[in-house]
């Protein structure tokens, strides 16, 4: 049983560490919850992302892979 965990735990790392980065990407800010993989950013200011996380105990943060479009 121990071995089959520890299987796992490496699959699951290997899978989170080949994630392609871009896919987060998406919006400004992030909601990211207790998982490394759950993180949501799909949140253009920090208010709605706040808004969103409210009372599910999760937290926003800003998202480090976007990038503001050139003006």
């Amino acid at each position: 049983m121990k071995i089959i965990t520890f299987v796992l735990l490496i699959a699951g790392g290997l899978v989170m560490l080949s994630a392609d980065p871009t896919e987060a990407r998406g919006r400004a800010f992030c909601m990211r919850g207790r998982g490394i993989a759950s993180r949501d950013c799909s949140f253009d200011t920090m208010a709605q992302c706040r808004a969103s996380a409210s009372g599910r105990g999760v937290h926003c943060m800003a998202n480090p892979f976007f990038k503001r479009p050139a003006r």
